[in-house]
């Protein structure tokens, strides 16, 4: 089985898995994540969790998040079943 080659803005990504770490590699990004793996949590609680991030970072990272899970959610139905 031969894999499609994914690319975004500009880049290209050999496989879909490549592709998603691209997106989620960032530090915040990471560690946003993290802290939901088991489950939801109030802004603020999600905030006071990591050390060292300002409002502005955290919102940013909190709004390319949610525009990548979207991202990602689409590409897995788009790709992920054939």
């Amino acid at each position: 089985m031969q894999s499609q080659k994914i690319v975004y803005k500009g880049k290209e990504f050999v496989c879909f898995l490549a592709f998603v770490v691209h997106l989620i590699g960032d530090k915040y990004k990471t560690l946003i994540m993290y802290y939901l793996k088991d489950g939801p949590q109030r802004f603020g609680v999600l905030q006071k969790s990591i050390a060292g991030i300002s409002n502005r970072m955290f919102s940013y990272a909190i709004r390319v998040l949610e525009k990548e899970v979207l991202l990602i959610l689409y590409m897995l139905n788009n790709y992920g079943e054939r």
